[in-house]
């Protein structure tokens, strides 16, 4: 899954008044993958990742993360394997 907006995510979880350590718990996954994901350092995350970040901000799914295509999924794959 990619971010499909971040400045709409970021500004989304400010509006909130939520912080990334209490998103991260939440959502039940670790700080630094919520953190990389606001600051825009991670554009990509696992749909499950996705969907809990979704579920713990309470909107609906979709909203702030799109599928990516096959290719670039394969590239991205490719990518962690080698790292």
């Amino acid at each position: 899954m990619r971010v499909r907006d971040l400045a709409a995510l970021t500004a989304y979880v400010r509006l909130l008044g939520v912080s990334q350590r209490r998103l991260a718990g939440d959502a039940g996954v670790g700080h630094a993958t919520v953190n990389h994901l606001l600051s825009g350092r991670r554009r990509h995350c696992s749909a499950e990742t996705a969907a809990a970040i979704e579920r713990a901000l309470g909107c609906p799914s979709g909203l702030f993360f799109e599928p990516v295509d096959p290719v670039e999924a394969r590239v991205l794959a490719t990518r962690r394997v080698t790292r």
